[in-house]
């Protein structure tokens, strides 16, 4: 019989990390494993009926969550988390580093596992006496690639560049620096293509009233056909631990502009320009740099950023099936 794996998400309709989750499901680790995926409300409604093997919980670790995470000690389950949350960057918005550190603590304690989503992260935490080192992992995530790295390069680098920016609207995500560097550099030679939704949707769509090279559209779930329309990508995180829309940007050919932040910080390997967070000037000097990039450059960028990419997606299956084997 498979090893039962159960996967606790805070919602199943949002974020990346249920597509990751619906990848593995779709991958060849549903040969090897049983997976189910439910809310973190139904933690153990799901545990008892499912009875897994492993737990792996991708929802953010909080005050409120240990006394959910204290009741499974003692069952025949070994507890795993999956830390897509938080980092060296998540704890600069934070009134108590205290606090925060001693619920971290806490919960990693309780665990059996704990999972890095990045070497930044995972320093962050040996940095901060978070967790033990024996416990600690380093699996970055990785979504399945293929369609991503089945779009034809850039055919033309006209001006203005249409530049993509997609994912939650969440102060997090930092588009309200992009919207803001746009207000104050009107003269700057893009479009901006931001697709989305979230809390912060009203606040966006203020910033942009008056920004004729700005489109907001809603949330899609067709990422390659929004990559195909872009010729470059703008990640301009405050925070982030590791960084999907990284990968799957480098996975489509297109160079990136992203935050020297967390792990978006250690997926730069000559594809593109490096920021500063929270700058509007950084960032609206990294605007005018890639306008005056030659086209070779900027094509040179989008292949170097495939390259380092082309087969993430196995090596991830291959690792994470070992980790998964190896936890029982």
């Amino acid at each position: 019989m498979k090893p039962k794996v159960l996967h606790i998400v805070t919602d199943l309709n949002l974020g990346g990390i249920n597509t990751l989750i619906q990848n593995w499901q779709q991958s060849s680790l549903s040969t090897e494993f049983n997976f189910l995926v439910a809310e973190i409300t139904q933690l153990e409604t799901a545990f008892n009926l499912f009875r897994p093997q492993l737990v792996l919980l991708h929802s953010a670790c909080s005050r409120q969550m240990l006394p959910k995470l204290l009741r499974l000690l003692g069952q025949q389950t070994k507890l795993i988390i999956f830390d897509h949350h938080y980092c060296s960057g998540f704890e600069k918005t934070v009134p108590s580093k205290f606090r925060l550190h001693l619920m971290l603590r806490l919960s990693y304690r309780l665990a059996y596992r704990v999972v890095a989503v990045s070497q930044g992260q995972s320093q962050w935490m040996l940095k901060n006496d978070l967790v033990a080192p024996e416990k600690l992992y380093v699996l970055p995530p990785i979504p399945n690639l293929q369609p991503l790295l089945n779009i034809l390069p850039v055919e033309s680098w006209t001006l203005p560049l249409n530049i993509g920016a997609y994912g939650r609207f969440t102060q997090q995500k930092g588009f309200d620096i992009l919207l803001r560097t746009l207000q104050k550099y009107p003269e700057l030679n893009i479009t901006i293509n931001l697709v989305g939704d979230g809390p912060d949707a009203a606040q966006l769509h203020g910033l942009a009233e008056g920004l004729s090279n700005v489109k907001i559209s809603p949330a899609t779930t067709n990422v390659s056909g929004f990559m195909a329309s872009c010729q470059a990508i703008i990640i301009p995180s405050r925070w982030e631990p590791w960084g999907l829309a990284c990968v799957e940007a480098k996975a489509a050919a297109r160079p990136v502009i992203v935050s020297d932040v967390d792990g978006l910080s250690e997926q730069m390997n000559d594809c593109g320009i490096l920021v500063q967070p929270d700058n509007i000037e950084s960032l609206a000097a990294a605007f005018q740099s890639l306008t005056k990039q030659s086209p070779s450059q900027l094509e040179q960028w989008g292949n170097q950023g495939r390259a380092s990419v082309i087969n993430a997606w196995e090596n991830h299956i291959k690792a994470f099936s070992a980790f998964l084997w190896d936890s029982l």
